[in-house]
């Protein structure tokens, strides 16, 4: 049995066979690991290629032995693998980006440490919670190319931003998520339908007319029993879902907002002026300020002061509870994170990836 850890990595191997071994050996090792492929190994251990049940199929289908059918013969020496550095959510976009359902994970040295199931990575620790993703803006400050695509739906590493947002809440667990929709709502329902594909159920929020950040929220079916998470629809992000989740629980929060620190360089040097003395010099220093990411963790309770179908930006909420005292936490940070609502932040999301 395979040790899993955390986000669907295994540590074990038991899907991996000699280059010298023949047909049978693949076929046995496919069975026993349950995952549909065998990884070959040479004689130092470093993986030169890979044998799936389909390989198998079609081997014996041309009248292939299982006995004398050597490996080379029929492995696939072309097979997508990540480094030991790799985090989930890029895995998880090479799986859907190539239609696998394991990525072996090679070290330096092209020995296989490990792999990344698909079958462990999405859903494997369910939650109860609900996800919520803004996806009817109309992209005005990308101009042209927004006018036939969803700002949404725009690609970073060859996936639409918005399939990597939906398979990132699913890797977490949630099994339910709220699509809000409006421009171009029928490419988004094309792409996504029920969600079948992608590991959760997905439903749609259809706004007759622009609801702002928030006001889609008055469109949900009920108020949901949990606390549930919503995001802008525009974010490369690898935010960890449930940290979030458990902060705002931990800290007893009505409503979180993830943040994170900005810095500003000035571009000139600032002077410290007291009367007509200069008291010292900063030559271009650097302003932090924090930020509001766009994701947040609201209790059932915020969500009834939503205002039925009226455009309501969600930082209304956020001043709503300020104002009714209700606790407003502010989960930190860090990693990738860029809002791709203009053109010059799309380069940079597409130049990382």
């Amino acid at each position: 049995m395979n040790s899993k850890g955390m986000d669907g990595f295994n540590m074990m191997q038991p899907m991996c066979v000699g280059l010298g071994g023949t047909l049978l050996d693949c076929l046995k090792a496919i069975n026993d690991a349950g995952q549909g492929v065998a990884f070959i190994l040479d004689s130092d251990r470093t993986v030169v290629g890979c044998v799936t049940d389909g390989d198998i199929r079609r081997a014996l289908i041309d009248s292939s032995d299982l006995e004398s059918t050597e490996i080379p013969q029929i492995m696939n020496s072309n097979f997508i693998s990540v480094g030991s550095r790799a985090d989930k959510n890029e895995v998880l976009d090479l799986m859907r980006l190539h239609g696998v359902q394991v990525v072996p994970v090679i070290d330096e040295n092209g020995e296989m440490v490990g792999s990344f199931q698909w079958s462990e990575m999405v859903g494997w620790e369910s939650k109860e919670n609900w996800a919520v993703i803004m996806a009817g803006g109309k992209g005005s400050r990308l101009g042209s190319i927004t006018a036939t695509t969803p700002k949404p739906m725009l690609t970073v590493g060859g996936t639409p931003v918005l399939e990597r947002l939906v398979t990132h809440l699913a890797s977490y667990g949630i099994g339910k998520i709220f699509l809000a929709v409006n421009h171009l709502s029928e490419v988004i329902e094309t792409h996504f339908g029920d969600g079948d594909g992608f590991g959760c159920d997905i439903q749609y929020l259809r706004e007759d007319k622009p609801l702002g950040t928030g006001g889609a929220l008055s469109l949900l079916p009920e108020i949901p029993e949990h606390d549930v998470v919503v995001m802008n629809g525009d974010l490369v992000t690898q935010i960890d879902i449930a940290d979030f989740i458990e902060f705002h629980v931990a800290k007893k929060c009505d409503l979180t907002m993830a943040v994170r620190n900005h810095f500003t360089e000035v571009s000139y040097g600032v002077v410290d002026v007291r009367g007509n003395l200069v008291e010292g010099l900063s030559e271009k220093p650097q302003i932090k300020q924090v930020i509001n990411c766009g994701m947040y963790v609201l209790s059932p309770q915020v969500l009834q002061l939503v205002p039925k179908e009226e455009s309501t930006p969600i930082t209304w909420l956020v001043e709503q509870c300020l104002e009714k005292d209700r606790v407003v936490g502010a989960y930190p940070t860090e990693g990738k994170w860029i809002d791709i609502g203009n053109p010059s932040q799309l380069r940079e999301a597409r130049k990382e990836d």
